[in-house]
């Protein structure tokens, strides 16, 4: 047993619980750090909890007692003490709340990432935040506030920040005219720290002994827009990505019936690439994605006389769909005028939108629809010319498997004794001779897109093809995005690829960036989720309408006009846009292209 994990240790009171897809996040209001955990681990810290029925300071004696294997749990002396010096290192286990309140002087605050503020002056800011029910609110801060936040450069202790504002001439008087001046600072910023703003984090040294804003903590930038859970009113959560060997909750019901919205689904919830320049866009040379995509397609022998049925699954609000028959109603209206182009879709808004975007856009009476979902459904043979599936793939079916269950280190040797659906997962692999010998444990599979590519096979017609883009690597296995309110997945594109040569078609993998033609020197608007809700509601405080779209440096500051300066917005950020798009990465996009040759 580690002495130095043998004093009495209590959780700390400022300690609060937040759930996501099943996984446990702790964060401390005090200090802000963040730290996931499974069920086991949160009841171990309840263990410790003195508000809790029982609860009480534990010694490492009775922690022994009652999670190590010398007792009642399952866990070693080796695993106690990591456990136990993590929780100490995140002070969510402490030995007194005196010693942990007075700290906070030694730390170092520093803004949050994705802060949404107007500061027009040294003593102005007002902040917009999005509370847990995804209201919008405004906080306003007075003048000796407003001065310490634009202060927190993330190099100053906040003892020292604090004796700077006591000795400013503009704002210390009225600091110290209202009382204590240091624990008016301390209450201020532990309501900052708190979960229900988050405006900073405290960090023990200084940001520069970090290096640079990838090697810092990932609690200091990270935001936790997460439901709250209390272990003892709530159940214990089921982590989403636990099930082996089963379907993980694709979101067929989610899209169904969940989407009520159209246009704030792209807008707020989920937005693609191709909704960020579905207008005519200065790194796409002014034209729309769709129009690229089009240009893409007539080089790539997709598109060309042969074309007459095309099926684009999942189709957004109709923006490349519009794009892709006005294109062809352009440069070959006599092709034009044979072509039938049907949209499978599950979300009955979003069939809505799409047909009023191909209303407005003159093109309705050359679609049809299909509704549905397009894992269950079957084409006649040779019926499709060409496919479309634009980012969407990854909320396909996925499957989680492990190395043993695979057979993987007896090569497919152990008899076939699995229950359906695994049974169904690898026998699929195996038929279709999908390389797996470098899968970690565990690992996911596409299954779903897979089966998906596996259709095209007999639906193509001779000479057609189809486009299938998501985002994903060429060897990279699927990794659960759970940021969303739905589960998705990125694409093995590699396994996809090799599931389409195994039933004769010919296939290439293109980074999209290169197949719409994006200028990759430009630079975007960088957001998340709620910091672009937060700055839609700040923007909208002064008539302004920000869209949801790929705005470059220039294209911001025409939006704003007169109305605003952009130096008095905070934090705005603009990265490459290879790098970051609003909250996309469109380097990590990609598209498979594939063809059944001709008979």
């Amino acid at each position: 047993m580690s002495t130095a994990n043998s004093a009495p240790l209590m959780r700390s009171r400022h300690v609060t619980y937040f759930v996501q897809h099943g996984t446990i996040y702790a964060y401390h209001n005090l200090f802000g750090y963040i730290i996931a955990m499974s069920p086991d681990l949160a009841a171990f810290l309840e263990f410790h909890n003195r508000a809790a029925p029982g609860g009480a300071p534990r010694t490492r004696e009775e922690a022994d007692a009652r999670f190590g294997k010398a007792g009642q749990g399952e866990w070693d002396a080796a695993q106690l003490d990591e456990f136990i010096t993590v929780f100490r290192l995140f002070s969510c286990l402490i030995e007194s709340d005196e010693a942990e309140a007075t700290s906070v002087f030694s730390m170092v605050p520093v803004r949050s990432r994705w802060l949404v503020y107007h500061a027009p002056g040294p003593a102005e800011v007002t902040l917009w935040r999005t509370d847990r029910e995804g209201r919008t609110l405004i906080d306003p801060l007075v003048p000796w506030a407003s001065r310490l936040f634009l202060r927190l450069d993330g190099a100053a202790t906040l003892s020292e920040l604090t004796d700077e504002l006591i000795a400013d001439p503009e704002v210390g008087p009225a600091l110290k005219a209202s009382g204590d001046p240091r624990e008016h600072v301390r209450r201020e910023v532990q309501r900052w720290t708190h979960s229900s703003q988050q405006y900073c984090k405290l960090s023990k040294v200084p940001l520069a002994k970090f290096g640079k804003e990838h090697q810092w903590p990932s609690y200091l930038k990270s935001t936790m827009p997460y439901a709250p859970w209390d272990p003892a009113k709530d159940p214990t959560p089921v982590d989403a990505l636990d099930p082996v060997g089963v379907p993980l909750n694709p979101p067929h019901a989610y899209y169904e019936t969940g989407v009520t919205d159209a246009a704030e689904q792209f807008a707020s919830v989920e937005t693609t690439l191709s909704h960020l320049f579905r207008s005519p866009h200065p790194l796409l040379g002014n034209a729309s994605y769709g129009e690229r995509l089009a240009d893409a397609f007539w080089m790539r022998g997709l598109f060309g006389p042969h074309v007459r049925r095309i099926v684009e699954v999942g189709g957004g609000l109709g923006h490349l769909a519009a794009a892709l028959l006005t294109d062809l109603r352009t440069r070959a209206p006599e092709l034009y005028e044979h072509v039938s182009y049907t949209i499978v879709d599950l979300s009955p808004a979003l069939r809505d939108a799409q047909r009023q975007t191909l209303m407005d856009a003159g093109v309705l009476d050359r679609v049809t629809w299909r509704p549905g979902n397009v894992e269950t459904m079957d084409f006649d043979a040779g019926s499709i010319d060409l496919l479309v599936s634009n980012e969407v793939v990854g909320d396909f079916t996925t499957v989680k498997l492990t190395r043993e269950l695979c057979g993987l280190d007896s090569d497919f040797d152990e008899p076939d004794l699995l229950p359906p659906p695994a049974n169904d997962t690898i026998a699929f692999l195996r038929d279709h001779q999908v390389n797996l010998r470098d899968a970690p444990d565990p690992f996911f599979v596409n299954i779903g897109a897979m089966r998906f590519v596996r259709k095209l096979a007999t639906a193509l017609a001779p000479g057609g093809g189809a486009y299938i883009s998501e985002y994903g690597e060429v060897a990279r296995y699927p990794v659960a995005s759970t940021q969303l309110d739905h589960l998705e997945f990125s694409i093995h594109f590699g396994q996809l690829a090799q599931v389409a040569r195994h039933i004769g078609l010919e296939t290439k993998v293109e980074y999209l960036h290169d197949l719409v033609g994006l200028d990759r020197s430009g630079r975007t608007l960088a957001t998340t989720r709620t910091y672009f809700q937060n700055l839609r509601s700040m923007l909208g405080a002064f008539g302004i309408t920000l869209d949801k779209v790929g705005y470059t440096d220039a294209m911001f500051v025409d939006l704003l006009g007169d109305q605003l300066d952009p130096e008095s917005i905070g934090e705005l950020r603009f990265d490459s846009v290879d790098e970051r798009c609003m909250g996309l990465s469109p380097h990590e996009f990609k598209g498979l292209i594939v063809r059944r040759t001709a008979a």
